[in-house]
């Protein structure tokens, strides 16, 4: 076999410069210490009883409070089957309420005839954006689609059960909110649908972190892993030989680790604090940056022996 001996030159002065953008270029994460990057998507793979909903609590608030805090506006949007029967996100929409910060509730991604709503958020914000053109070119021209509906997204009334008190209309009539976009409960619905792919390739256009959560690897559409900066995976996740989706997880997702070593985090990082309690700790994976912790606070490093 050939061997060659590689050896750089520089032939000209030329470097290529970033462009100089108005305002400053994109706004930086407001929670650093959570999601290094700003309007992020984030998967969430847990099973019932694992602490999940907390987990989206402390991400909504901590988005949230930094956002009010730096005098950023921001709306959150629920799709989630268990708005009314969950405690925890009962709770969640009655903080919104007392810190006077708007929120859309939907129980389902379409509504009782059928139609998109998830598809008609996007065609609103889309109106909101008419200058973006990859905007225009990811989300495709209104009214070419069966079910749209000519009422704005803004427009609709807010519905809600009597134990959780409902919000202001939301008013998108500017590009300065920031949106949380929060799909759970929804496992066939999200594994169904043909329009959460376009929204997690589309989001950072509109300002909008994703949080889109199931039990199963599998109810995530593989063109939606690729797109998650963020996945956080919950204990209890199936490892047989006739159903490991650790190992789909692992495949789905661009990681520069080994599979043994990924599982050996996984396990490492999903272990209960107490022995025979049960665990409520998650991996954290940036898929982008290769890093990983256990919840949202402790580090790994990973060095070859």
């Amino acid at each position: 076999m050939s061997s060659y001996r590689i050896k750089p030159k520089q032939v000209n002065e030329f470097v290529v410069k970033p462009i100089r953008l108005a305002g400053g270029g994109p706004r930086p994460s407001p929670v650093p210490h959570l999601f290094k990057i700003n309007y992020p998507n984030i998967g969430i793979i847990a099973q019932k009883q694992t602490g999940k909903t907390t987990v989206i609590s402390n991400i909504i608030r901590e988005i949230t409070r930094a956002n009010k805090a730096a005098g950023v506006p921001t709306v959150v949007i629920f799709f989630v089957d268990t708005l009314f029967t969950d405690p925890t996100y009962k709770e969640i929409v009655k903080r919104l309420h007392r810190a006077k910060i708007p929120y859309i509730l939907e129980r389902s991604l379409k509504d009782a005839d059928g139609n998109d709503q998830l598809l008609e958020l996007m065609d609103y914000l889309k109106a909101c954006n008419p200058e973006d053109d990859e905007w225009a070119r990811l989300i495709g021209d209104e009214g070419e689609r069966e079910g749209d509906s000519e009422e704005s997204f803004s427009e609709t009334e807010i519905d809600s059960e009597p134990e959780v008190s409902v919000g202001s209309p939301v008013p998108f009539d500017t590009n300065d909110w920031d949106i949380i976009i929060v799909i759970d409960d929804l496992s066939q619905e999200i594994r169904n649908s043909s329009t959460i792919p376009v929204l997690v390739k589309a989001n950072r256009h509109t300002h909008a972190t994703v949080i889109l959560s199931s039990q199963d690897v599998i109810d995530f559409p593989l063109q939606c892993l690729s797109q998650m900066q963020y996945m956080l995976a919950f204990s209890k996740i199936p490892q047989d030989p006739k159903n490991n989706r650790l190992a789909r997880l692992y495949s789905s997702l661009s990681l520069n680790i080994p599979y043994d070593i990924f599982r050996a985090l996984y396990e490492e990082a999903t272990s209960s604090d107490r022995p025979g309690a049960k665990s409520r700790n998650f991996l954290f994976i940036d898929q982008d940056r290769g890093k990983f912790r256990k919840n949202f606070n402790i580090g790994y490093s990973i060095r070859e022996q």
